[in-house]
């Protein structure tokens, strides 16, 4: 049977929306996709050209790839990305060679579209063949009640309130995202949009206030029988014991909070007593633009840990970049030294975003690049 490879059509959203309802329902366990990820499923949200689809001759789509673009605010920059996901083939209709011409579509689109940054979660050999690999550190901290009864005895909570949000809730929507942007990392989120995206994969936004003054909020997304923070923005970090120990005692007997690394005065505080915490990899990643994802999230980077002076120069396919650190200062220019290395683009990738340096390829502090993406910013 012959195909046909192309964007979605508006009038095709609700058939796009069945096939990864029961891709996904087949594979794992019954999957609603607009209240899964609402931003881009949910009632009145459009998106339907985001989706590169596989049509066979009689109409039916047999297979899907979506790639949805956004911002990444690092080092004073802004990264253009494409958040690849929903990544289905009927089950009928596998080994057939879909997702290598849909990820090849979805790959040249990013790129035209002068995309600085491709991003995706999933098993990792399976993306490697697309250019994908692992990157980017968050810090998951886990807190129990023993924790909180030793260490926070002496916390008062008094007048503390952790509350779900109300859509029509305006003024506590403005002051989150007033809060959101000033995370030295983070996505592009508007007023409007903020709390769809805020539920996205099953999530609750929190307000957090004390004796009704707004002071952060917090984003759950633990699943049912567990708890997780996936994020948290607070006024001041004096209210960060408070917070967990009215979170703890209330709703769960141990919490996860998941963190950048570069909220450093919270994940300072939370090693201080936590009863446990680990580094990992936050996302699968395909840079397109070396120059510019290098120049920001270094420079990100020098603003939260030492790093050592020095210089490196390559050829990253096909692309010259010299970088040089002084002072903490970065500097990042689109020129190659003479006799500069030629990388491969997952070559590089590796070097400066692996979790450890095991080539030592770059100087001491400068890898892993700090990339981060909140659970309900991803795809």
């Amino acid at each position: 049977m012959k195909y046909e490879y192309r964007t979605a059509r508006p009038e095709e959203r609700a058939d796009v929306i069945d096939l990864a309802n029961q891709v996904f329902s087949m594979a794992h366990r019954p999957h609603d996709f607009p209240a899964l990820i609402p931003k881009v499923y949910g009632e009145g949200r459009g998106y339907t050209e985001i989706h590169k689809i596989a049509v066979d001759t009689n109409g039916r789509i047999r297979a899907i790839i979506a790639a949805l673009r956004g911002e990444m605010h690092a080092g004073g920059e802004i990264l253009k990305t494409g958040y690849v996901g929903t990544v289905s083939v009927h089950p009928y209709f596998r080994g057939e060679g879909h997702m290598i011409h849909l990820m090849e579509e979805t790959d040249k689109a990013l790129r035209e579209e002068g995309c600085d940054l491709a991003l995706l979660s999933g098993q990792r050999q399976r993306y490697e063949y697309y250019g994908f690999t692992q990157g980017g550190m968050q810090i998951v901290h886990s807190v129990g009640r023993s924790n909180v009864r030793h260490a926070l005895k002496n916390v008062d909570v008094d007048g503390i309130e952790i509350s779900s949000v109300d859509k029509n809730d305006a003024e506590t929507i403005k002051k989150a995202v007033e809060l959101y942007n000033k995370r030295l990392i983070h996505a592009k989120r508007t007023e409007e949009d903020f709390f769809v995206i805020a539920h996205t994969w099953y999530s609750d936004l929190k307000k957090i206030t004390l004796d009704g003054a707004f002071i952060g909020y917090a984003i759950d997304s633990g699943a049912e029988g567990s708890k997780e923070i996936s994020e948290l923005c607070l006024t001041d970090i004096k209210y960060l014991d408070m917070f967990i120990k009215k979170y703890v005692t209330d709703a769960a007997s141990a919490v996860r909070l998941v963190t950048s690394p570069a909220d450093t005065a919270v994940n300072a505080r939370l090693s201080e007593y936590e009863e446990e915490a680990y580094l990992t990899h936050t996302q699968h990643l395909r840079v397109y633009s070396f120059a510019k994802v290098i120049s920001a999230l270094l420079t990100l980077k020098a603003r939260i840990a030492p790093m050592n002076d020095g210089r490196v120069s390559f050829i990253i396919d096909g692309q010259p970049v010299t970088v040089e650190v002084k002072a903490g200062e970065v500097i990042v220019t689109e020129k190659a030294d003479e006799g500069a290395e030629e990388l491969t683009a997952m070559g590089a990738q590796h070097i400066f975003f692996d979790q450890y340096d095991y080539a030592h390829r770059l100087p001491l502090g400068w890898a892993p690049l700090p990339v981060y993406v909140d659970k309900v910013d991803e795809f």
